[in-house]
């Protein structure tokens, strides 16, 4: 009996996938996905009563995107080029990285770090952890070391924001884009060369997104559905990062209304299908990571050089923990003027000509994908929400995650525009030579011009604060040959 009802629910998840996807893949992708022959999809779709029409053909709408987030494999050519984008931004901070103390909130991380000590709240227990590991290392000093920590986990965060937009929408100059995009933005870039905490907050983020999109796409597989061990898994991994990442910044709250919005709005008819202690044991898993907060009393009660609140009795810790000697910094006199002055970060990060461009990929996420378009919109709404009550003077960093989104927005407007100059070239010259001219080189320019201001910006503000200026002489070269092998 439970065979058979187990049958009848992955046939029932094999209509779903064929009605969803029979006119974004051909038979043959659909067959494979199912694991099943061609002809078993064929018989489905007459069944069904379903025409696949134009669908085996290339589709020129600038809307060809799919209405739910379906992931393709990535193949040799993507994973390649994800590793080159990788190591060109990883290259790239490395040459600029700063040689010693940075600015801001610097010199406390990297005192607390190196005497295993307290920084300021809420503790960072997790990046004191892992920058105790990278003061191993035997390059530099100690700050050059927390420096290259800020560096990787910068372009680890450009790497995974590429594999969210190649894997939702297979379109790999529009990834490289995007991750790009987000790597040259002045606030992304000041801060992967300095010992700060927001490089390794934007992994987590993207990576929570990314799991999230995964989860969505398995639970819709036919070969998987709502209880199998991989979906599980999944969700599992999904709160154990999101654990994590409070651990050390609790600014990846900002993807909890979405996430909650995600699992609950968009996929309620998924979720509600899950097993209770599925849930039970996600709730727990969560939890698992919070442990690291006890970093605080014990070593606190080692009397570090760096012991900000001295949290080692209960008050102190749940003070320092909730960051409320900054409760002072949050006022609601200002919000429309601070408002005001928040969003004229936009446009000095991305230049207008992006910032529309990214206008123009939300509107096509909104009009092929609308959860996923609120899903991202909850989480820049959630930023703005926060920082503008904020009024510390680098307010600017904590727009990272919009940032972030905006990037990826950026990288789906990119997608429009190349299906627009397929559609208006069509007819003028040979359609695949006119399209690979296009997309590369005009790739490359817009990636130049963004670089370009980006550069102009940077070198602008480090004048000012009469810092070591920087000169990326294998930047432009490392983005063209990105391009250039893509056929």
């Amino acid at each position: 009996m439970l065979n058979k009802l187990e049958k009848t629910e992955q046939v029932k998840r094999e209509i779903q996938f064929i009605r969803e996807n029979y006119q974004k893949m051909s038979v043959s992708s659909i067959a494979r996905r199912l694991g099943q022959n061609e002809q078993y999809v064929r018989n489905k779709l007459s069944a069904l009563r379903l025409n696949q029409g134009k669908a085996l053909g290339p589709q020129t709408s600038i809307f060809l995107l799919s209405t739910r987030p379906i992931f393709s494999p990535l193949n040799t050519q993507q994973l390649y080029i994800g590793l080159l984008l990788f190591l060109c931004t990883l290259g790239l901070y490395l040459h600029t990285l700063t040689p010693t103390v940075g600015f801001h909130d610097s010199g406390d991380m990297i005192t607390a770090v190196y005497s295993l000590g307290i920084p300021h709240p809420p503790g960072y227990p997790l990046y004191c952890l892992l920058g105790k590991l990278f003061s191993f290392i035997s390059m530099g000093n100690i700050a050059y070391r927390l420096n290259i920590m800020s560096a990787i986990f910068a372009a680890l965060a450009v790497l995974v924001i590429y594999l969210i937009v190649v894997k939702t929408t297979s379109q790999i100059i529009a990834a490289i884009i995007a991750g790009s995009i987000l790597a040259l933005t002045s606030t992304f870039w000041e801060q992967a060369v300095i010992a700060e905490k927001y490089t390794l907050n934007a992994f987590f983020l993207a990576v929570l997104i990314f799991i999230l999109l995964k989860w969505q796409e398995i639970i819709r597989d036919p070969k998987y559905g709502y209880n199998h061990t991989h979906t599980n898994r999944t969700l599992y991994a999904f709160v154990l990062v999101l654990g994590l990442s409070f651990t050390h910044h609790l600014q990846t709250i900002f993807i909890v209304p979405a996430a909650l919005y995600f699992l609950l709005a968009a996929n309620w008819g998924d979720i509600k299908r899950i097993k209770r202690n599925t849930l039970l044991k996600a709730a727990g898993i969560f939890f698992i990571p919070i442990v690291l907060y006890l970093y605080l009393p014990l070593r606190a009660a080692a009397h570090p050089a760096a012991n900000w609140g001295d949290p080692s009795t209960l008050e102190r810790f749940i003070s320092h923990i909730s960051a409320a000697a900054y409760k002072g910094f949050f006022s609601a006199e200002t919000l429309l003027t601070n408002l005001m002055n928040h969003l004229q970060f936009f446009p000095k990060q991305f230049t207008i000509i992006f910032l529309l461009i990214g206008i123009f990929g939300a509107i096509i996420i909104f009009m092929t994908n609308r959860h996923f378009f609120i899903f991202l919109l909850i989480v820049i709404i959630a930023d703005i929400c926060h920082s503008v009550r904020y009024t510390i003077p680098n307010i600017e960093d904590y727009y990272i995650p919009s940032y972030m989104i905006i990037s990826i927005w950026i990288g789906y407007g990119v997608i429009g525009l190349i299906n627009i100059m397929r559609r208006g070239y069509n007819n003028l010259m040979e359609k695949n030579m006119i399209i690979f001219i296009w997309i590369k080189y005009g790739g490359f320019a817009l990636i130049l011009y963004l670089l370009n201001r980006q550069w102009y910006n940077i070198v602008i503000e480090r004048e000012k604060k009469k810092k070591h200026l920087i000169t990326p002489k294998f930047v432009i070269p490392g983005i063209f040959l990105i391009l250039l092998i893509i056929p």
